[in-house]
């Protein structure tokens, strides 16, 4: 038996072990379903690893004057992607089950495998009316200015702002009678927010803001802001709408 060949038995005992035998490992409890779609993402990344790494192996054999054909080389490619797919349905290496934890651990939480940071952007405590995009000025690509119209309360108190993600305050200004305030949240990306009102006590630069907290309060007389969003290259003074 070849050396490639031998490869996909490495795994097979771990697989083979029992059901109740995987629930004493388990401390005795059902393991949770997994997810099909990372999974798959998981096994292809596996099979990717290993196609190089039979490329590695085969670069390493010396065939002296007996050069093979290019006929014989393709057959060898062929041969190595049929040993990578039969590994992969005996269960792999191994290394699936290492990516597949790590993406889970990453994007997913709780028991129902929801995304992290997934579910509706919460702005404000009011119903958003309408959503329109601002004409960008000449110098500001990258940016993605928002005017968010909000619906007036029956009693006539004023709309609140929060934190649309977990962020960190960049700035606290105050320009022409307005409240801006910058958020720097994670992957670079920074939210400017625009109003005419007060921010709250707790924004401060440098604080951090989980999502949902109220940053500030509309005038009383005000049912509209700015917010605008800016990938992580640009100049943070290119945030500010007027």
């Amino acid at each position: 038996m070849s050396g490639l060949s031998r490869i996909g038995g490495l795994n097979k005992i771990d697989r083979d072990v029992p059901s109740d035998g995987l629930e004493k490992m388990h401390g005795g409890k059902e393991t949770p379903q997994r997810n099909a779609k990372v999974d798959e993402v998981a096994k292809l990344y596996e099979k990717q690893f290993l196609r190089e790494m039979t490329k590695a192996m085969r670069s390493t054999v010396q065939f002296g004057n007996d050069k093979p054909s290019m006929g014989e080389s393709i057959y060898r490619e062929q041969l190595d992607n049929e040993y990578v797919e039969s590994w992969g349905e005996q269960g792999g290496i191994g290394l699936s089950d290492l990516i597949y934890q790590q993406l889970m651990d990453r994007y997913f939480e709780g028991p129902g495998q929801k995304l992290k940071g997934s579910g509706p952007i919460t702005l404000t405590d009011r119903d958003v009316t309408r959503v329109s995009r601002v004409p960008t000025q000449a110098g500001a690509e990258g940016q993605l200015p928002l005017r968010v119209e909000t619906k007036p309360s029956e009693d006539g108190s004023p709309a609140k702002l929060t934190a649309p993600w977990n962020a960190t305050v960049l700035s606290k200004a105050h320009i022409d009678g307005k409240t801006s305030i910058t958020l720097g949240h994670s992957g670079g990306l920074k939210s400017t927010l625009m109003f005419k009102g007060v921010a709250s006590s707790e924004v401060e630069s440098g604080k951090v803001l989980e999502k949902g907290k109220v940053m500030g309060i509309l005038s009383p007389e005000v049912h509209s802001f700015f917010w605008n969003l800016a990938r992580p290259s640009e100049n943070p003074d290119a945030g500010r709408v007027p």
